[in-house]
């Protein structure tokens, strides 16, 4: 056959549909697997993450650069909960609980890797007024040092 590799036909290059990588395969592994393991198709929110990862020139298996540590995770909650539960506020590449080695329990925390949100553009009638909840994004919060002097301002006034 010619996608045989070898005088004798020892193995095959072999080709992933998804992301194109070609890989040369021994002919005794071509069709079958280790014991305990199995060819689990991959999810559809896997696949468009990796067709996006494609259009946009990153590494296939890219899932986010902000990864977040989540603790107080109850020990009945799964990987599915949290990430619904943060799906609400975007995109979510990767949910990773953190496990008790010796008792395989959950041990109450884990990590939420998203990408980056991508920016919005501003309103051009952006509203001004310092109590509106939209012109609270565009004014800086005080620093700690900032509040001091303000609370000193003020206790020299009420003398």
């Amino acid at each position: 056959h010619e996608d045989d590799i070898g005088p004798k036909g020892r193995g095959r290059r072999m080709e992933c549909s998804t992301c194109g990588n070609t890989w040369y395969q021994a002919r005794d592994r071509l069709m079958s697997l280790n014991e305990g393991f199995q060819l689990v198709p991959l999810e559809k929110e896997d696949l468009d993450r990796i067709e996006t990862n494609k259009k946009e020139n990153r590494p296939l298996t890219y899932v986010g650069d902000c990864k977040l540590y989540v603790g107080n995770i109850p020990f009945r909650a799964s990987e599915d909960d949290i990430k619904e539960l943060f799906a609400e506020h975007g995109t979510v590449g990767a949910v990773s609980m953190v496990y008790d080695n010796e008792t395989g329990r959950p041990r109450g925390f884990g990590f939420v890797t998203m990408p980056p949100r991508k920016k919005e553009p501003e309103p051009e009638n952006k509203s001004t007024d310092p109590n509106s909840t939209d012109a609270l994004s565009t004014f800086e919060r005080p620093t700690t040092k900032t509040i001091r002097s303000e609370k000193q301002q003020q206790q020299q006034q009420q003398l």
